[in-house]
């Protein structure tokens, strides 16, 4: 096996275990809706999630499309 296949292989299992890390760890926020997650939390608490949840889709919908290989401008990319 070439070098770059191993490195790409070690991407791909890197890239893998982040993803079932990030499911297990949303896992708790998705089993549940809004309401009854935050029905048990101090205002504060509830606040705090209520802003954050945005922030966390935004990245998880466009921040990967924000990091293209190469270099590439996210306006001048063509699927941009």
């Amino acid at each position: 096996m070439s070098d770059d296949a191993r490195k790409v292989r070690r991407k791909l299992s890197a890239l893998t275990k982040s993803l079932d890390d990030l499911e297990t760890i949303l896992a708790s926020l998705l089993s549940q809706s809004l309401p009854d997650l935050v029905i048990g939390l101090d205002t504060i608490q509830q606040a705090k999630l209520q802003v954050v949840i945005p922030y966390l889709v935004y990245d998880l919908v466009f921040g990967p499309s924000q990091k293209l290989p190469f270099s590439l401008h996210t306006r001048s990319h063509p699927q941009a």
